[in-house]
């Protein structure tokens, strides 16, 4: 696909899903990138461990079907990429 020309879309979301989700929504016939600062991340489930009798945490963002995620992985709980 050649691209005459390429729109960039970024904000901060201050971790906010629904401004995510609506970002998302919105520049999906306008953006061809978007750059999301400080993306919210909630805990979706928790899976059997060995380690810990609660179970680990499984962490994500919100998602949309138009786009994809980059982004660096987690190496803990406490590196949010």
């Amino acid at each position: 696909m050649i691209y005459k020309s390429l729109c960039i879309f970024s904000q901060n979301v201050q971790k906010n899903k629904n401004l995510t989700s609506i970002i998302l929504e919105t520049e999906k016939n306008t953006s061809d990138i978007i750059f999301i600062q400080e993306p919210p991340r909630y805990l979706i489930k928790y899976i059997p461990s060995p380690h810990n009798c609660d179970g680990e945490p499984i962490y994500d963002h919100p998602s949309h079907p138009e786009w994809f995620t980059l982004a660096r992985p987690a190496n803990n709980q406490d590196d949010i990429p």
